[in-house]
């Protein structure tokens, strides 16, 4: 089955060729795709593939969304961005904002607020890099938020090689005379479980915490992968060769003279060299983990700064891209927007029960693959199924409190609100009536 973790992140400003890319991204079916500042894409995109998950964010409504917490508050965020999200869309809350208790406490006000809306967040997006691997403690309430709300909840991170995909295995520059020099493909490792991960892998950090405290890692998208300047290796980035006009190591683009040098003698083009890492990195570091996709930076390019990133005209890596996305199995991707089903944590055994002992790394799967339709599809109606539909509907009966009742209505109305679809509208708008109608009665 067509399923591809290795995905794209899109500056849709600049699609320049709509039709290249959608022929594209159904080809490889991506477990997840990110959208940027082009709503309208993003429903296009879930309408042609109801299982990936399509992430939007919209840069400019809160007038940047880097340091977002210190420009609005959570409520007003949620007031300015929910109506995003009809039709399943995850909504991007913030890209690299730092580390910091009051970047924390605003994303955990947010999912508190989000959650009873059944609003869907990817939320942090934080750089490779942050946190620093003690710092997770700090996040423990947000940590404990997406593990809750699975079915809503997804944490972005952003994981870069610098110069090639095997930097930051072990610290130091990849090349380094104290451990294997990991730049020649025979020396790439097929096992990283011992290896530290301090750039590509750097997830291992927070799903060995939550190990620690008993809690299930949270699912994960790198809303953010590919190549480029990772500061603790910078000096050996410096001696590297530039590909013209570029005057540094960046993006892929300027990487090509120094792969060629590296990899040419294989018949590696560029970019067979950059699909043959990051393929690597898919099969060694994320199969078998909580990170659900990797989204290249990137599709398209909104500034002269990330053309040397841009993707969108290398044909080559989309069709090797094609052929090896055949040839992955279903992803194990918890639907968007649906319940959760309750879930034994990775080597935690339920209370009252003696656990087993657990690796640090190599972490199962979270979750099963399930769809998530925005277009439920049509069903045929058997001869006993319209019996039963004409039979006195029975009475669920449970018990709310007022508060309970008031805050599900809240979220039905607003639902109400911004569903385009009549009779789910009216559904809500019934519902929260018989509500009202139990209290008030």
């Amino acid at each position: 089955m067509t399923a591809s973790r290795i995905t794209y992140n899109v500056h849709a400003q600049q699609l320049l060729n709509h039709d290249v890319f959608m022929q594209h991204i159904e080809r490889i079916q991506p477990t997840a795709l990110f959208v940027m500042d082009a709503l309208g894409l993003a429903r296009e995109i879930k309408s042609a593939l109801p299982k990936t998950m399509v992430i939007h964010r919209n840069w400019g409504v809160t007038g940047g969304d880097d340091a977002v917490f210190a420009k609005v508050s959570p409520q007003q965020w949620l007031d300015l961005r929910s109506a995003e999200a009809a039709g399943g869309i995850m909504l991007h809350t913030s890209c690299e904002p730092g580390w910091g208790q009051d970047v924390i406490d605003w994303h955990v006000k947010l999912m508190e607020l989000a959650a009873p809306r059944g609003i869907p967040l990817v939320i942090g997006n934080w750089a490779v890099g942050t946190p620093q691997p003690d710092q997770w403690p700090m996040a423990r309430r947000m940590l404990e938020l997406l593990d809750q709300h699975r079915d809503l909840f997804v944490l972005g991170l952003h994981e870069y090689a610098a110069g090639v995909i095997t930097s930051g295995l072990i610290g130091g520059a990849p090349d380094d005379p104290q451990h294997p020099n990991f730049v020649p493909v025979e020396n790439w490792p097929d096992d990283v479980s011992k290896l530290t991960l301090f750039h590509c892998g750097r997830f291992r950090f927070l799903v060995n915490y939550c190990h620690s405290i008993g809690l299930r890692p949270p699912r994960i998208i790198l809303s953010e992968h590919g190549f480029d300047d990772v500061s603790d290796i910078k000096p050996w980035l410096n001696g590297l060769r530039v590909n013209s006009p570029y005057l540094n190591i960046r993006g892929w683009k300027s990487l090509q003279d120094q792969w060629s040098d590296w990899y040419g003698g294989r018949g590696w083009s560029a970019q067979r060299a950059m699909f043959e890492q990051l393929a690597w990195a898919d099969r060694t570091i994320y199969q078998n983990s909580p990170v659900e996709a990797q989204c290249i930076f990137c599709w398209g390019h909104t500034s002269k700064e990330w053309e040397q990133f841009d993707v969108a005209e290398a044909a080559e890596f989309h069709s090797l891209l094609e052929a090896y996305a055949q040839q992955q199995p279903a992803p194990s991707v918890q639907p968007v927007g649906q319940p959760a089903a309750p879930m034994t944590p990775i080597g935690f055994a339920p209370v009252g029960q003696p656990t087993s002992p657990i690796a640090p790394v190599g972490v199962a799967p979270v979750g099963e693959a399930a769809a998530v339709n925005s277009h439920p599809p049509a069903v045929e109606v058997s001869a006993a199924s319209e019996q039963s539909a004409s039979a006195p509907p029975k009475l669920l009966t449970i018990s709310l409190t007022a508060d309970e009742i008031a805050i599900i209505n809240s979220g039905l109305r607003l639902m109400g609100k911004v569903t385009v679809d009549p009779t789910i509208l009216k559904a809500f708008n019934t519902l929260a009536d018989v509500l009202e109608r139990s209290v008030s009665g």
